[in-house]
């Protein structure tokens, strides 16, 4: 990402003053530019002076949202700082409720923990975690998965993990030299494509697990919304907090003719990643897949506490019915 300045608004933002300002300004030119500032994350946060930047995926991707589902195909180019201050006003949002309510301790800690820690991990290792957990790690013996039987992950993602992974590496090294979809193949990015299955399984790979268009983010936060089951007032002071579809396709179609841009480059990454696999696998299957992946990931941080030398590794104590200690 490009350099941090100092954009803090001096109050908390209202939503519908962030409508307001993200209302004079061109949705797509806009959105370009966010992918563009969103490039090459190296996962600092704060600045040589401890201040917090704006340009955070998580802001990124609440603005580029924002873009989508409240902006116009009208108004002036932003420039970068213009840009900057939006995600700056995004992360100062108003609580949606006020300080003195019993449950805006809980709200503010929530949207913390909604908005920054599924961040907190990405970088070059994180690539090979979801293979090391849903390839190379094996259920609890006796345990019988209820939906990740052999085949599941052609089933969710119409390919296996690996080449899952691969293709959102592919994407995302793309992405971050201001690559689109379909990417400009490079020699390096078509060996790597060849390895599983060439351009053609590669395209449909990215077709059934990253692409979008406006239309459908604007159906997907409208249905998010919708099972909230709140009152209209509430319901918009929930908006900006509320489930964003960029996460589980982070190429949108309809802003660049003929192409998917990523608003926010490291939802790339993201979605590739064991949390990304945990929401598919959650819409198709409900609870039964996160059980499953709450097995595999107890087996794989016992394999991984195992490996440290100087420690003794005691297995889980099983109470049962017995109260067993």
């Amino acid at each position: 990402m490009h350099r941090m300045i100092r954009t803090t608004p001096n109050t908390a933002t209202s939503y519908q003053d962030l409508i307001s300002r993200i209302r004079r300004f061109d949705r797509d030119s806009s959105i370009v530019r966010l992918s563009a500032l969103s490039q090459n994350w190296t996962g600092q946060v704060t600045d040589i002076n401890g201040h917090t930047g704006p340009l955070l995926p998580w802001s990124i991707s609440g603005v580029a949202a924002l873009f989508i589902t409240r902006g116009t195909q009208s108004g002036s180019i932003p420039t970068d700082t213009q840009l900057e201050q939006l995600c700056s006003h995004f992360l100062h949002l108003a609580v949606a409720s006020g300080p003195l309510d019993e449950d805006y301790l809980i709200r503010l800690v929530g949207r913390i923990m909604h908005e920054q820690f599924p961040f907190q991990r990405l970088g070059m290792s994180e690539w090979a975690r979801p293979i090391a957990l849903y390839q190379d790690t094996s259920f609890k013996i006796g345990y019988k998965p209820e939906v990740m039987t052999p085949g599941w992950d052609v089933e969710l993602m119409g390919c296996s993990i690996a080449d899952f992974v691969s293709t959102g590496f592919c994407l995302h090294t793309a992405a971050n030299t201001g690559g689109r979809y379909p990417i400009q193949w490079t020699p390096g990015l078509k060996k790597a494509t060849a390895l599983h299955g060439g351009s053609t399984a590669f395209n449909r790979i990215v077709t059934s697990n990253f692409l979008t268009d406006i239309a459908n983010v604007k159906k997907e936060r409208i249905g998010a919304l919708d099972r909230m089951g709140m009152s209209p007032g509430k319901r918009f002071l929930h908006e900006p907090f509320s489930y964003n579809p960029l996460l589980a396709r982070p190429f949108v179609g309809g802003i660049v003719k003929d192409e998917w841009i990523a608003p926010s480059v490291p939802l790339i990454q993201m979605r590739s990643s064991p949390l990304g696999i945990i929401y598919s696998g959650l819409d198709r299957w409900g609870t039964a897949f996160t059980r499953d992946a709450g097995n595999l990931f107890e087996q794989y941080v016992g394999r991984q506490l195992a490996l440290m030398p100087s420690e003794a590794l005691l297995p889980e104590i099983d109470f049962g019915t017995k109260n067993k200690t």
